[in-house]
């Protein structure tokens, strides 16, 4: 019973140091997992895995992570603690999404769902429909399988009043629509999202925003467009959102760019290059130095045009290099680990 409290008790401090302190997190998981082995603690061994796996997860240790994950579950699985078991499915099939290996991904986010419709975990089979739609939501072959996911989950979310999950399905099922070219259900879908984020207080509300600004903008609705890229701006301001800052400024001055208006056009650029060079939003840089180039070319000044076509295209390779390291170490995740 004393190996058992104490098992325990690693268990919180391993919790509470794990996003401060990842090595110190390791170790308290460590000392639980030797507790709990030598006393039979079965429930407390499976938490052991499951906490030295997000620990090693926090540290790039991916591989390490998912090993001590897969040990986890066999024990979870048999001390019938089906919630745990889906989540670490879960866990897993993010790490081999990150890198790029959605079959793997789709297998292990395919047996969290069935795990937790069999103990009518609602919440985790939202979780799990999401991640398996996003997946089938990357290639144009399975939009309509990622769409038909997509919805079963909104359902669920709907019913149960889950609106930050409303949020984001009803962003993904816009996406899709977005670039099936079905315009009008993509503005009916990002609004749907907007609604949400709106409700919900979410942080996502100037994504939304700029969801709707590019619908309108490929309508060649460019009053409209300007309209919500504004209105992104200004959120993105209000709660302090630089990245989405950086890309609602250049979508405006994309508009800027079509209305003929330059001087707007460059000063959103000049202010979004400024935040993606002091934040690292190289993406965001990317589509400054485009636009900016692009402006400069169009008003004659050709020397600035050069300057910035150069930047633009040592940029596309830093994007590259960079891209091409996260995937081998896995570090472009989606998902939420816990």
């Amino acid at each position: 019973k004393s190996d058992t409290a104490k098992a325990n008790l690693l268990i919180k401090l391993c919790e509470a140091t794990i996003g401060s302190e990842p090595r110190k997190s390791e170790s308290y998981a460590r000392q639980a997992l030797n507790l709990s082995i030598q006393s039979n603690y079965l429930k407390g061994t499976a938490s052991g895995y499951r906490y030295l796996g997000l620990s090693q997860y926090v540290q790039s240790q991916y591989g390490e992570a998912v090993d001590n994950w897969l040990k986890g579950a066999v024990i979870f699985d048999s001390i019938k603690d089906y919630s745990n078991l889906a989540r670490l499915y879960s866990n897993i099939g993010a790490v081999y999404e990150s890198q790029s290996d959605d079959i793997k991904a789709l297998e292990f986010n395919l047996k969290s769902q069935k795990v937790a419709e069999q103990i009518g975990d609602t919440a985790r089979i939202i979780a799990a429909l999401g991640n398996i739609g996003a997946i089938y939501g990357k290639k144009s072959q399975t939009y309509s399988k990622a769409l038909e996911i997509d919805f079963r989950a909104l359902e669920l979310a709907t019913a149960t009043h889950d609106i930050n999950s409303q949020g984001t399905l009803s962003a993904n099922i816009g996406e899709i629509y977005f670039y099936q070219q079905k315009d009008t259900m993509a503005l009916r879908y990002f609004n749907k999202a907007y609604e949400a984020y709106l409700n919900d207080g979410n942080e996502s509300i100037p994504y939304a925003l700029l969801n709707i600004g590019k619908v309108y903008y490929r309508m060649k609705d460019l009053r409209t467009a300007e309209k919500y890229q504004s209105q992104a701006v200004q959120y993105a301001e209000k709660i302090g959102a630089q990245r989405d800052l950086a890309g609602a400024l250049n979508a405006l001055a994309e508009t800027y760019f079509s209305k003929g208006e330059f001087s707007k056009s460059l000063n959103s650029l000049q202010r979004a290059k400024d935040i993606g060079l002091e934040i690292k939003a190289y993406e965001e840089l990317k589509v400054s130095y485009e636009g900016l180039a692009k402006n400069y070319f169009k008003t004659g000044d050709f020397k600035n045009a050069y300057s910035y076509q150069e930047k633009f295209s040592t940029i596309k390779d830093t994007i590259y290099n960079i891209g091409y390291t996260q995937k081998m170490e896995g570090l472009i995740l989606n998902y939420e680990i816990d």
